[in-house]
């Protein structure tokens, strides 16, 4: 099934795949090695997209939108998915989705500072 483009979802259909992708957002936990980092990055991302969306049609400046588009939640969501695993799968997760520490450490440069304090813990 393929999915529709957020701009063709009509109110109700935003907010119930929403839902549904915050619902998978706090339920979600790695395979082994990691497995599924992939697809989540991709949830985190839509959830975000459709985030925007709602915000947008309820009336919000653009600017506020923007400002929280990669809100502190979302990152403690995956924060608090990488807390409970080992140490070796937090490092397999941050190589899966970052590329490395180091590059994690580079998209931190660019990050807010809520989000700065929430992943710099994952760097050695």
């Amino acid at each position: 099934m393929r999915t529709k483009k957020i701009k063709d979802l009509s109110n109700q259909e935003l907010v119930a795949e929403y839902r549904l992708i915050v619902a998978k957002e706090s339920s979600w936990t790695p395979g082994p090695n990691g497995r599924g980092a992939k697809g989540f990055e991709k949830t985190m991302q839509r959830s975000q997209l459709l985030r925007i969306e709602l915000l947008s049609r309820l009336g919000e400046p653009e600017e506020a939108i923007f400002a929280c588009a990669w809100e502190k939640e979302t990152w403690k969501t995956l924060v608090d998915v990488l807390e409970k695993l080992e140490d070796y799968k937090q490092e397999v997760l941050v190589y899966r989705i970052w590329g490395g520490a180091k590059k994690l450490r580079n998209s931190l440069k660019q990050a807010a500072p809520e989000v700065k304090e929430l992943l710099e813990k994952f760097i050695p």
